[in-house]
């Protein structure tokens, strides 16, 4: 269960009003099978498998989350998954889903994805996703389909870089029914000076090309830093600079439309 901005972002259709503070983000059965390793089936809704960050912010490196996060891929997917590791170094998914965020499908068509997990060594893991599928209202033709690589390094204990691609496209989704493009990538390096303190940077650029994922027709950028304190066990302090830009004026402040915008926020997490 989530609750407040962040739920009202990424609400799913069907459940509920999409404006409300509050959303049903996970919700599922699981059967782990005994085949071979086990064979995990999952039927309900759940959290997506596409993208280097996650809903949860105490599972990120910032507190804000990215571009790509927001604008390339999707939160949710109510549907069956299926998933099997063949040994620490391969994993494979399969998803049977009724599409990106929404509880009730908006058409006929479902959406099908496979996941495939892979750790050549100890110090890397990568995970190559891949979504297609019908994803608007009453159109079972024009499919939607995303591309996603990520990569986490850990070279030495402390020191953790993480890479993410992203590329997409949708049939007929710009207003002239063209075919919509967007693609980015991102990197993120934290380094945990001791069990209190950690530095996190993060870099991303996102290409929205017909303007279908944001609204407009732009390239956007952005740079985060973000120095966390654990201050007690499972309260965690973390303040944060972030500078966006576009090559067009999409930014808001006091009636004015700008092409950068830059943000200061302090958050508090406690887990348990």
């Amino acid at each position: 269960l989530s609750a407040g901005e962040t739920a009202k972002f990424i609400h799913s259709t069907g459940l509920g009003l999409t404006n409300e503070p509050f959303d049903l983000t996970q919700g599922y059965l699981e059967y782990l099978a005994p085949v071979g390793n086990g064979l995990k089936f999952t039927l309900g809704k759940f959290a997506t498998f596409i993208g280097g960050e996650v809903i949860e912010a105490k599972d990120n490196a910032m507190y804000s989350r990215s571009i790509l996060f927001f604008y390339a891929i999707p939160f949710t997917h109510t549907g069956l998954k299926m998933d099997y590791s063949f040994s620490d170094a391969f994993s494979l998914g399969i998803y049977v889903v009724n599409g990106w965020d929404n509880v009730q499908d908006n058409n006929k068509g479902k959406t099908f994805g496979i996941s495939l997990g892979v750790a050549p060594v100890k110090a890397l893991s990568m995970y190559f996703n891949f979504m297609i599928g019908p994803e608007q209202n009453n159109n079972s033709s024009d499919n939607r389909l995303i591309l996603d690589w990520v990569a986490t390094i850990t070279p030495v204990k402390a020191l953790t870089i993480s890479l993410n691609v992203d590329y997409g496209q949708e049939d007929k989704a710009t207003a002239t029914l063209g075919k919509a493009k967007w693609y980015g990538f991102s990197g993120i390096i934290k380094y945990q000076f001791n069990d209190m303190f950690s530095l996190a940077g993060r870099g991303e650029f996102f290409k929205d090309d017909g303007g279908t994922r944001t609204g407009t027709d732009q390239k956007l950028k952005e740079i985060t830093i973000t120095p966390e304190l654990v201050i007690a066990k499972g309260l965690i302090l973390r303040g944060e600079y972030r500078h966006d830009w576009s090559d067009q004026l999409v930014f808001n402040l006091n009636s004015t439309n700008k092409k950068t915008q830059d943000t200061v926020s302090l958050s508090a997490m406690y887990t348990w």
